[in-house]
């Protein structure tokens, strides 16, 4: 029997906040404003970056990009670009932050 991941989630983020992460991220999407809460919260960018290249959900994009600055913005492009190794994904990510910067009116 497995802790259900909103629970454990919130029990971790004030002990460990990658730990909170890491129980968010074993949701599979039912939890992704909760970790996005906290990857924000606790400046946990570059594993938002790769949870966010990994699901490649345009919805989880607008999202993220909604609640960071442009600064951070950059910082979670770049850090995606660095970590990935097939082509698929990092073709995807461009597209992806290109459409969605449209929407947000980022000047990056």
């Amino acid at each position: 029997m497995f802790y259900d991941s909103k629970v454990l989630g919130a029990f971790c983020e004030a002990l460990d906040p990658s730990l909170s992460f890491e129980a968010y991220k074993r949701a599979n999407g039912a939890c992704d404003d909760e970790l996005i809460k906290v990857a924000t919260t606790h400046s946990l960018f570059r594993d938002l970056a790769k949870y966010c290249v990994e699901r490649q959900n345009l919805d989880l994009w607008a999202k993220v990009l909604t609640k960071v600055s442009k600064v951070l913005f950059r910082e979670v492009v770049a850090t995606s670009k660095l970590n990935q190794t097939e082509p698929i994904q990092l073709n995807s990510i461009q597209f992806r932050t290109r459409t969605t910067s449209k929407r947000a009116r980022c000047d990056c």
